[in-house]
């Protein structure tokens, strides 16, 4: 059996339904200006190993919203899904600022996760 790294499936494959672009799936920063894109599982590959070669849940993002994620998961409190989730029913934006809206509990955890301080 030959083993596959995640990351040549994303440069190989390319379906309709969804394309990884240059920019970060959770910033949305331009990921070469920061780093090398990181290949990313949604759901954490630490809870669900079988998951971690299928595509539905692999991304790119930056190293900066890889790192903050962690292992992050929750049943009450999930991360929004950049594939699925419409970000603006659960953050605001004004230029490069976000901010949860205050009746989002899922808005408020990814803000709280991908948030980065200045440095």
């Amino acid at each position: 059996m030959q083993i596959v790294h995640p990351g040549a499936i994303l440069n190989s494959r390319k379906p309709s339904a969804r394309k990884p672009t240059e920019k970060c799936a959770y910033c949305e920063s331009v990921i070469e200006d920061v780093a090398p894109a990181h290949v990313e599982h949604i759901l954490p590959k630490s809870i669900f190993p079988k998951l971690v070669l299928e595509w539905s849940n692999l991304t790119l993002c930056c190293p900066t919203c890889n790192a903050n994620k962690k292992d992050y998961y929750s049943t009450e409190v999930s991360l929004l899904n950049p594939y699925v989730d419409d970000p603006s029913n659960h953050l605001m934006f004004l230029g490069a600022f976000v901010w949860s809206i205050p009746s989002s509990l899922r808005g408020a955890q990814d803000y709280r996760d991908y948030r980065t301080e200045p440095t």
